[in-house]
């Protein structure tokens, strides 16, 4: 999970944040992911960098997440 060092809050895919260079706002996409290769997408595990996606120019990016004012947190079995 990304959550926000200020509030505390869970960011999910798709909410928008501000972007750390006053650029305007982008969205977050999720975590980059990782893979064995041998064992291909059944082996994909979320990694420790942020994907989000700019409207102007439309691109995607990535940052650490303390780049955005966050950090990331193992989710916990419910």
């Amino acid at each position: 999970m990304l959550i926000d060092e200020a509030t505390g809050a869970e960011i999910r895919p798709g909410e928008e944040l501000a972007d750390p260079y006053g650029e305007g706002t982008i969205v977050y996409l999720g975590p980059t992911m990782s893979s064995d290769v041998e064992q291909g997408l059944s082996s994909l595990k979320p990694c420790r960098v942020a994907r989000v996606y700019y409207y102007e120019p439309e691109t995607e990016w990535a940052y650490r997440p303390a780049e955005l004012g966050t950090r990331y947190e193992e989710r916990r079995p419910t």
